[in-house]
C-alpha cells in the first residue's frame, strides 16, 4: 500500500490502481479506456500540489469511468482537436478519473485534465495559464460546451488542472455566485475581449471571481458588440451557450493571430481560421445514432455551396430532392434558401450513409459487389449512378475528372477514388445526382423510413430541420 496525492489534492491510501486503474468502485456502467479521441492518455502526477513540479508517465495505462463520461470526453476532445490552433497532440495529460468516496470522482463521472504533450515534445500545462492565457481560455470555454461544471486554474486546489463533471446538469447556464464560472467569464473578458477589470486578483488584472459592477459593465459591452440578447442574460441557457462559443472562438482566433504575427512555431492555420469563424449550433448536434457532424465537414460543405454554380440549386421541371423536401423545408424564398436546404440534405445524408466518413467502403449489408454497383465514400455513390446523369451536360465534367469514359472496372475504381479524395466533387456530384433521382440513396428513397430486416430504419425526412436550414443560411 502506498500513499499518493490524487488530483483534488486529498490524500488517498491504497493501491495506485484504485485511483487510476479502477478497483471495485464502478457499476456495470463502467468504461475502460487508454485513449480518448484516438489520442494517448498519460498520467500526470504532482509530488506537491500546485508547485509546478511534475512527473508524466509516458506509457499505456487503463482508466475507468462511467459510460456517460467516456462518451462525452470522446466527443469533446474529438471536436477540440479539429478546431483549436494546434495540431493533434501526442497525448492528453490527466490526473485521473475514478477515485474514492461519494464525490464525482468516486462515482466515475469526473475527469481531471492537466494539459497536453504535443508531437514535438512540448508540454502544455494548465499550471502555466499566465504564459498561454488565450489557449487556456479557449480550452476552458470548449469544456463548458460539454460539461456544466468546469473548475479552472483560479479555483482552490485546481491551479494545475481542469476538473470537469456533470454537477448542475439541470442548470447548464451561468449560476450567479459560481466562482468557477465567474473566473472563466472574467478571464475571457480580459484576454479575448481586452476589457479592463481593474487590478484585483492573483495576477492583478481583475480576475478575482467577484461578479461585481466592473465585470457586469464589461460583459454588457461585449454582449452589445457580439449582438447577444436574451432575457436573463447568461442565466438563459441559450445565451450562455452562445457566449461560450464566442469566447472559445475569439480566444483561439487571437491565439492564432498573435502567434502568426510573432512568427511562432509552425501550426495548422488554414483550417482553424475557417473553423473558428463559424459558431455552429444545431448543425453540430447529435444526429440519430450517427454522432455529431465533424466541424471540418460542415465548413467544407458551406464553402462548396458558396462557390458552386447556381445551376446546382435552380428550379427545374423534374421531381427531385427539392420536390421531396418542399413540405418540410419550403416554400422556397430565395436561391440562398435553396442552397441551405441542399446543405441540410447533404449533412443528414452524409450521416446516414457513412457517419461522415470520406473514405467509407461499400455497404457490407448489401450485395453490391459488382464493380459498377459497389458504393464508396461519404455519400455512398457507385459508378452506375452516372447513368442518371447521362443527359446532363455535367456528365462531361465527370468524365474529365475521372479520366476514363469507357464503362468498366477501371472506370468504376477511378470513380470511387475520386469521390473519396475530391470533396468538392463529392458534394457537387451528389447534389446534381439527387436533382435527377431519389432512388440511388436508400435514406432518400425511403424518405420517412421503412421496416427492413425486422426493424425500423429512419430516413432523411425524419431528421432534416428548418432550424438547421436557417443556420446554414446565416453562413451562406
Amino acid at each position: 500500500m502506498e500513499k499518493i496525492l490524487y488530483s483534488d489534492k486529498k490524500e488517498i491510501t491504497g493501491p495506485r490502481s484504485a485511483v487510476i486503474g479502477g478497483g471495485n468502485y464502478m457499476s456495470a456502467n463502467e468504461k475502460s479506456f487508454q485513449k480518448l479521441a484516438d489520442t494517448a492518455v498519460w498520467y500526470h502526477l504532482r509530488d506537491e500540489p500546485n508547485d509546478g513540479d511534475e512527473k508524466i508517465f509516458r506509457k499505456k495505462r487503463t482508466y475507468h469511468c462511467s459510460n456517460k463520461l467516456h462518451g462525452t470526453l470522446e466527443s469533446c476532445f474529438e471536436e477540440l482537436f479539429q478546431i483549436w490552433p494546434l495540431g493533434k497532440p501526442k497525448a492528453i495529460l490527466t490526473m485521473g478519473a475514478l477515485g474514492d468516496g461519494e464525490s464525482s470522482h468516486g462515482k466515475g463521472s469526473a475527469f481531471d485534465l492537466s494539459g497536453f504533450e504535443q508531437a514535438d515534445g512540448t508540454v502544455l500545462r494548465v499550471f502555466d495559464y499566465n504564459e498561454s492565457r488565450l489557449l487556456s481560455d479557449g480550452v476552458n470555454a470548449h469544456l463548458f460546451l460539454y460539461f456544466p461544471q468546469v473548475l479552472n486554474h483560479f479555483c482552490p486546489n485546481h491551479r494545475d488542472h481542469f476538473h470537469v463533471d456533470f454537477n448542475y446538469e439541470n442548470r447548464n447556464h451561468y449560476r450567479l455566485g459560481s466562482k468557477a464560472q465567474t473566473f472563466f467569464i472574467q478571464s475571457v473578458l480580459r484576454n479575448a475581449f481586452d476589457q479592463d477589470l481593474g487590478s484585483s486578483g492573483r495576477y492583478d488584472d481583475g480576475i478575482d471571481g467577484v461578479y461585481g459592477a466592473r465585470t457586469r459593465a464589461a460583459l454588457d459591452e461585449v454582449f452589445f458588440g457580439l449582438g447577444l440578447a436574451g432575457s436573463g442574460g447568461l442565466s438563459d441557457e441559450g445565451v450562455w451557450r452562445d457566449f461560450v462559443i464566442h469566447a472559445r472562438n475569439h480566444s483561439f482566433q487571437r491565439y492564432l493571430r498573435d502567434h502568426s504575427i510573432a512568427g511562432g512555431d509552425a501550426i495548422e492555420l488554414e483550417a482553424v481560421t475557417i473553423d473558428a469563424a463559424r459558431d455552429f449550433g444545431i448543425l453540430r448536434e447529435n444526429m440519430y445514432n450517427r454522432g455529431r457532424p465533424p466541424v471540418a465537414f460542415l465548413n467544407e460543405l458551406i464553402d462548396w455551396a458558396i462557390s458552386a454554380d447556381d445551376e446546382v440549386f435552380a428550379r427545374n421541371e423534374r421531381f427531385d430532392i427539392y420536390s421531396k423536401i418542399a413540405a418540410d423545408l419550403g416554400p422556397w424564398q430565395s436561391l440562398r434558401h435553396r442552397k441551405a436546404a441542399m446543405c441540410e440534405v447533404l449533412r443528414v445524408l452524409g450521416g446516414f450513409e457513412s457517419s461522415w466518413n470520406w473514405n467509407e467502403g461499400r455497404d457490407m449489408s448489401a450485395n453490391n459487389t459488382d464493380h459498377d454497383t459497389t458504393e464508396g465514400g461519404i455519400f455512398q455513390c457507385s459508378s452506375n449512378s452516372m447513368y442518371f446523369l447521362r443527359d446532363d451536360p455535367y456528365i462531361e465534367q465527370v468524365f474529365e475528372k475521372i479520366g476514363i469514359r469507357r464503362r468498366g472496372p477501371q472506370r468504376s475504381k477511378r470513380f470511387l477514388e475520386v469521390t473519396k479524395s475530391d470533396h468538392e466533387f463529392a458534394f457537387e456530384y451528389t447534389a446534381r445526382l439527387i436533382r435527377h433521382t431519389l432512388n440511388h440513396h436508400g435514406p432518400l428513397k425511403y424518405y420517412k423510413g421503412r421496416i427492413y430486416q425486422g426493424r425500423q430504419h429512419d430516413g432523411v425526412g425524419d431528421h432534416i430541420s428548418r432550424s438547421a436550414v436557417n443556420e446554414f443560411q446565416s453562413f451562406l
